[in-house]
């Protein structure tokens, strides 16, 4: 009965582990990926920035067991294992079949056991150079489980395979811009960063991550409910949706309908822009952008709050929202065949937009990020990072091979030898 009750248990953990892990990732305009194997189209243009990094192996099952192929469907790694993970960083958690301990732990994309792990439960995805391992199940008779019911305490691990940081968690998130979230044993969430310090000196009931906006839900020590932003400050709901505040701009709400169309609502729950565009985002700075349905491109761009089209902008195909005086517009998706795609994971390249609706900076990105404190980081068509200003210079004088958020005033970069180090905010 008891092992019976503990496999119940971390099924259902897993599974939570899993789904937590899938959807924090998902963005609000993300573009849809298949996790099955892939196309030659899908491959060149929509796979996630780990893919065109590292490469990927795909799973597949023969009479129970689990092994990997490539995207043309050549056995690379031969079923051998009672499950395994995706490849992330380089990197999939397998574990072998009973009695086959020796074969537990993360192999790299030829199939070698670059980190074994005999005694390990489970493990997660590679993030930024970590992954948690859940390293032994609870002695259910003798030891108190953990709050949540979880089948046992995770560490994080290095691509050496080391605890990092030295100590067990109650649970772990991956790391995402230089921090991750965790819960100490019988104790409270918190955001620790690369050194897995507490990155903000605070701790939390509940903590999940920065938005794209920057700012993560928390749940405070005494209950209350609000918002956490990159720096370490907390803000009520209204920053949180955008730093321009509602008794700036004044406020509405989406509202859709069961044919997945939207509009828009005040406070008192009246209709005022009715429901009519197949997307909408959420009102900053006065502005929101909207998409028309087919044929009615006309109708697409940014409105105000009387539903007037302040900046068309009909052959858009997504754009973010106004922070400190621009937004992001994709008009275009990449030519797959003909241009080089630097970044995978999005439709086509960014430029920033003013409130006239003209490019600013008369420049292309393969990515950017919105403006935060004055300061944006932008993914060139080079592939390499940029952090700039309002004006559109490089703050730093300098491109990086890779870049997080900044936290507080620091950000850490890849420099373009390879190493690792922070760069102070200009």
């Amino acid at each position: 009965m008891k092992k019976g009750l503990f496999a119940l248990v971390f099924l259902i953990a897993s599974s939570i582990l899993i789904v937590i892990a899938c959807t924090s990732e998902q963005r609000e305009d993300a573009v849809s990926m298949n996790t099955g194997t892939q196309n030659e189209e899908s491959q060149s243009c929509y796979d996630f920035m780990d893919t065109q990094e590292w490469g990927t192996l795909y799973r597949f099952e023969v009479d129970g067991l689990e092994g990997f192929k490539d995207a043309d469907g050549n056995i690379v790694v031969k079923p051998q294992y009672s499950y395994v993970h995706g490849f992330s960083e380089g990197l999939a958690f397998v574990r072998g079949v009973e009695g086959s301990a020796d074969q537990t732990g993360f192999i790299d994309l030829e199939g070698n056991l670059v980190i074994p792990l005999p005694t390990a439960i489970d493990g997660g995805d590679f993030s930024e150079g970590f992954a948690h391992v859940i390293i032994r199940a609870y002695d259910w008779q003798n030891e108190e489980p953990f709050v949540h019911g979880l089948p046992g305490p995770f560490i994080l691990i290095n691509r050496n395979g080391y605890n990092v940081f030295g100590e067990e968690f109650e649970s772990v998130r991956p790391f995402t811009n230089g921090l991750a979230i965790v819960r100490r044993y019988r104790g409270n969430a918190e955001f620790i960063d690369r050194t897995g310090q507490n990155a903000f000196g605070m701790e939390f009931r509940m903590a999940h991550r920065h938005d794209e906006d920057g700012f993560a839900p928390v749940q405070l020590l005494d209950g209350t409910r609000t918002y956490l932003d990159r720096l370490g400050n907390l803000v009520d709901r209204r920053d949180a949706i955008a730093r321009a505040t509602s008794d700036e701009w004044g406020s509405l709400q989406r509202i859709g309908n069961v044919g997945y169309l939207w509009g828009f609502r005040n406070d008192n729950r009246e209709i005022v822009i009715d429901i009519q565009y197949r997307h909408a985002n959420s009102f900053t700075e006065g502005l929101a952008f909207v998409q028309g349905v087919e044929g009615r491109e006309y109708k697409t761009g940014f409105i105000d709050y009387t539903g007037e089209l302040v900046i068309p902008l009909p052959n858009a195909i997504s754009a973010g929202r106004f922070f400190e005086g621009f937004a992001l517009v994709i008009n275009r998706r990449w030519d797959c065949e003909n241009e080089e795609v630097v970044n995978r994971r999005i439709p086509g390249p960014h430029i920033f937009i003013d409130r006239t609706g003209q490019n600013v900076f008369n420049q292309e990105f393969a990515d950017a990020r919105h403006f935060i404190d004055g300061i944006a980081r932008v993914q060139l068509l080079n592939g390499n990072i940029a952090f700039i200003d309002t004006s559109g210079e490089n703050v730093f004088g300098q491109e990086f091979l890779a870049a997080r958020d900044f936290v507080g005033d620091l950000v850490a970069v890849t420099l373009l030898d390879g190493r690792e180090v922070y760069r102070a905010r200009p």
